[in-house]
């Protein structure tokens, strides 16, 4: 899931694009993964969580996306790892998606 021009509470730069990203999947013999991610202007927060039987290898996944974040121009200004205990549902994550249930979505 992906909401585009989240708002963001620090009161960003007049057109300045922020992103919100939450991705979940399963690796069969693994387990869950989420990453719930901040794209705020070229400043990226991170969190990533995984399985527990996961936890010998995090170091080397991390080094790797924190990587790829810098190699595409964007800079990681915050990064947080931990064992994921409960998932995650989207409703969490994204409350603003119940609201535009509730509501109507009118243009005149």
């Amino acid at each position: 899931w992906v909401d585009n021009d989240e708002n963001n509470p620090n009161n960003t730069p007049v057109g300045q694009k922020n992103y919100h990203l939450f991705l979940t999947f399963d690796v069969e013999s693994i387990g869950r993964f989420e990453v719930d991610m901040y794209a705020l202007g070229e400043n990226i927060n991170l969190s990533l969580l995984y399985p527990e039987k996961f936890g010998f290898k995090i170091k080397k996944l991390t080094d790797k996306i924190d990587l790829i974040i810098r190699n595409i121009g964007y800079k990681p200004a915050k990064f947080e790892t931990a064992v994921l205990r409960k998932p995650h549902v989207l409703t969490e994550v994204f409350p603003k998606i119940i609201d535009r249930r509730k509501g109507l979505n009118v243009q005149a």
